[in-house]
């Protein structure tokens, strides 16, 4: 049976030594797999959540566009849970236990990933 592991990308540039704390270990060989496989998903959710708020990122320049998507991603505790539950749901079990093991910190990392992953999305996306 194949484990959500073997259909992550590889990503080789994740620096990881012996002086990578536990945090960037996991961030590296984790979250950055999972974030990058998740990546079309996470911007149908953004989006999706923006159609149901009757946001029209295409009527904005490119700077107001950064600026609202910043604001929505760092105050909607709905969609920043929905996000983070996305990433949850593609760890395996080992995964999920270090996690717990340093969730705070995975929390703030994973939400800067998603914010400058989704903000870069939307605006090399865009037309403006």
């Amino acid at each position: 049976m194949t484990s959500k592991i073997d259909i992550r990308p590889i990503i080789p540039q994740a620096g990881i030594n012996e002086a990578t704390s536990k945090a960037e270990h996991f961030q590296n060989t984790v979250l950055r797999p999972i974030l990058k496989m998740q990546h079309k998903l996470f911007l149908a959710a953004v989006n999706s959540h923006l159609d149901k708020k009757r946001i029209l990122l295409d009527e904005m320049t490119i700077l107001k566009k950064e600026q609202v998507l910043r604001q929505i991603l760092t105050s909607d505790n709905l969609l920043k849970n929905e996000l983070r539950g996305m990433v949850i749901g593609q760890m395996e079990l080992n995964e999920f236990n270090e996690y717990l093991l340093i969730q705070a910190e995975a929390k703030k990392r994973i939400a800067a990933m998603l914010e400058e992953r989704i903000v870069d999305g939307f605006i090399h996306t865009s037309k403006n």
